[in-house]
């Protein structure tokens, strides 16, 4: 047979089919579908988008997704190895290996964000480091829906973020595109520059991210990213380590995590 020939040792095999299905879950549901799927059906037409999504799902995804763990089930061999079996799809192997490559190393740097944010926010009362502006990386453009920004005639408008108000025509085409609350004080502020930022940009912009002033400007370590990325890493490590029968436990919960989110 295929394997025998190709003098690869024995490996380790799944508990019980319901480890590999976990596993397979795992595999199908994390960032993408939890965080940037919703994010690019807003941006690219809502409803909409999901035509194009469904037919390179049923045409491409799905199929691909099939065949790599059938075969991998099949002959005990990893992607790229599998593919030996028809040569004409050796490049499909490797093109699924690069890309996972890549996925990996950026999306680890989200769940690193994702890590700083779950720190920070864990306290006693509500006020979080992106609540207000009276923190030290904060600008004189940041407002907070508790601190209204004062127009040039002394009225306000309680909150109104990251945008720039200059005439009434600007003022109702916002108020089309955004819920407004009950407790909102709209007031039309013209012939005035209002170029304002929340506390939460500026908080991922300056506090998270140490964003500098220019390409030119290379900027600091951020070490706390730094040390959750490794964090970050040093799980994945401990996910993985000890083989297929410690895996297929380990899945139970990281599959069912983001559905409980």
């Amino acid at each position: 047979g295929f394997i025998m020939e190709s003098g690869l040792p024995p490996r380790e095999q799944w508990s019980s089919w319901a480890d590999f299905i976990m596993s397979c879950i795992g595999y199908a549901i994390g960032l993408g579908n939890v965080w940037r799927f919703p994010y690019l059906c807003y941006q690219n037409g809502g409803g909409a988008f999901l035509v194009p999504y469904v037919i390179s799902l049923v045409f491409c995804g799905a199929p691909l997704f099939i065949l790599e763990t059938s075969w991998g089930q099949l002959l005990s061999i990893g992607g790229l190895g599998m593919f030996k079996i028809c040569p004409i799809f050796k490049g499909v192997g490797i093109a699924a290996a690069v890309m996972a490559f890549w996925l990996n190393i950026y999306y680890i740097v989200v769940l690193s964000w994702a890590m700083c944010y779950l720190w920070n926010s864990i306290r006693l009362d509500s006020n979080v480091p992106w609540r207000s502006c009276d923190n030290p990386w904060n600008t004189p453009r940041c407002r907070s829906e508790y601190d209204p920004l004062p127009c040039a005639n002394n009225r306000t408008i309680a909150k109104y973020f990251n945008v720039k108000v200059l005439t009434s025509d600007h003022l109702n085409e916002y108020r089309k595109q955004f819920f407004v609350g009950p407790k909102v004080n709209w007031t039309v502020c013209t012939a005035v520059d209002l170029s304002v930022q929340s506390p939460v940009k500026e908080y991922w912009n300056h506090k998270v991210l140490g964003i500098s002033s220019g390409i030119e400007v290379p900027g600091g370590m951020r070490w706390d990213l730094a040390l959750f990325l490794f964090i970050a890493w040093a799980i994945c490590y401990l996910c993985i380590f000890k083989g297929v029968k410690w895996t297929g436990k380990v899945v139970y919960l990281t599959a069912s995590f983001p559905y409980i989110m």
